[in-house]
């Protein structure tokens, strides 16, 4: 069998969730591969994580560093969600304006 996988295991936040996570992933390619008589070494898994949280951010060392785990991706959508309050359904209606202030105040104390 010949299969390249990759699993992306979404928004943790410890190093210690991760690792029970990898666990229970590699139980089941064992378990996969024993139903269809095949060498578990010989299907290879990689297995990545997405950090959606400011926490897991500041803990991306050591979550990086459990065995196993090939990825580590920064969810920047939700983070940026997340550090500003707000969802992109609606923050049409208001970062605009906002922005637009910014900039406006930024020139104006520019000029004095």
């Amino acid at each position: 069998m010949n299969v390249d996988s990759t699993v992306m295991i979404p928004t943790v936040f410890s190093d210690l969730e991760v690792s029970q996570l990898v666990d229970t992933i590699l139980k089941y390619k064992e378990s996969v591969c024993q139903e269809y008589d095949q060498d578990s070494k010989l299907v290879p898994v990689d297995i990545g994580v997405m950090l959606s949280t400011p926490r897991a951010c500041l803990r991306a060392n050591k979550i990086a560093s459990v065995d196993q785990v090939s990825t580590v991706c920064f969810d920047t959508d939700r983070l940026t969600q997340l550090m500003l309050g707000v969802s992109w359904d609606d923050s049409h209606m208001f970062l605009v304006r906002l922005f637009s202030l910014i900039i406006i105040t930024k020139l104006t104390l520019l000029c004095y």
